[in-house]
């Protein structure tokens, strides 16, 4: 396989969500991770995860309540700027429940 990780966005999310006591002043920048992979042999092209969608008026007032989502490129765009259609990606594969779908 080869892997490329794909620009998909982060949370801002609030110190004394994560941590007791004295934490930093300031959000703390959660990474949204999502990844490229196209097989090495068969050359099928798999997305792994979707990262953050960019419009946050769709998002759970809960959500944006406690941080704050930032996505300068979405996967899509990552794809795109790497030269990858998404209309070529043969499969999407999400790892786990997301919040913002």
């Amino acid at each position: 396989m080869d892997v490329s990780a794909l620009e998909a966005g982060h949370l801002a999310v609030p110190w004394d969500i994560i941590a007791a006591g004295d934490t930093p002043s300031g959000p703390m920048a959660c990474p949204s991770l999502s990844f490229f992979l196209r097989h090495s042999k068969s050359n099928k092209q798999i997305v792994f995860d979707l990262g953050i969608r960019r419009d946050i008026k769709v998002f759970a007032p809960a959500v944006t309540e406690i941080c704050s989502p930032v996505v300068k490129q979405t996967v899509t765009e990552s794809l795109e700027a790497g030269g990858v259609l998404p209309s070529s990606i043969d499969m999407v594969v999400l790892s786990h429940l997301h919040w913002d779908q």
